[in-house]
């Protein structure tokens, strides 16, 4: 009787665009000048997500950390129901307080952990890669606009949503 999740953090850090640069490149004239060009962070947001078979939610947050765990977690329970959520061993995630929520839904969110140091088993993080590829691809003038960029594209189907199955089913060993 319960949606089978993954929950899993990603951070995005939004940088300054450069105006030029050079590029090491081989070909016929020669390798070219190399001039560091790095930009400067303009903001920066963390962004909690869960994915299941054909259902997921993300929702962004100042940081990740245990307090904004505990907001996420309850919305993601009114919205899909009872929740059985797999998730790394990340500091924040106390035993205590997940045991905590679990009491206050009378169940209705259990949450489990992964192996320590196996991120290979976590079927959520191709996810944050397809995330980051779109965002990439993105002309963002703030932080407030990355937000929308993502939101707009999970719900346009521009971001591929991974389906926990189709991981664990490409992933045998996982």
């Amino acid at each position: 009787g319960y949606v089978v999740l993954c929950l899993d953090e990603a951070h995005l850090v939004l940088m300054e665009r450069t105006g030029r640069g050079w590029f090491q490149g081989g070909g016929r004239a020669g390798p070219k000048a190399v001039v560091p060009a790095p930009g400067r962070p303009r903001g920066r947001t963390s962004m909690f997500g869960v994915i299941g078979d054909g259902v997921h939610q993300f929702m962004f947050y100042d940081k990740a950390n245990a307090e904004n765990l505990r907001d996420f977690l309850p919305r993601v329970h009114a919205s899909m129901g009872r929740i059985l959520v797999f998730m790394d061993n990340a500091p924040y995630r106390r035993k205590g307080m997940l045991d905590e929520l679990a009491r206050e839904t009378d169940r209705g969110i259990v949450c489990r952990f992964f192996p320590a140091y196996a991120p290979e088993l976590v079927p959520i993080e191709p996810q944050w890669r397809e995330i980051k590829r779109h965002l990439a691809n993105a002309l963002c003038f703030d932080i407030k606009d990355a937000k929308r960029t993502v939101m707009k594209g999970l719900r346009q189907g521009a971001i591929k949503t991974v389906r926990m199955q189709d991981y664990l089913t490409a992933h045998p060993t996982a």
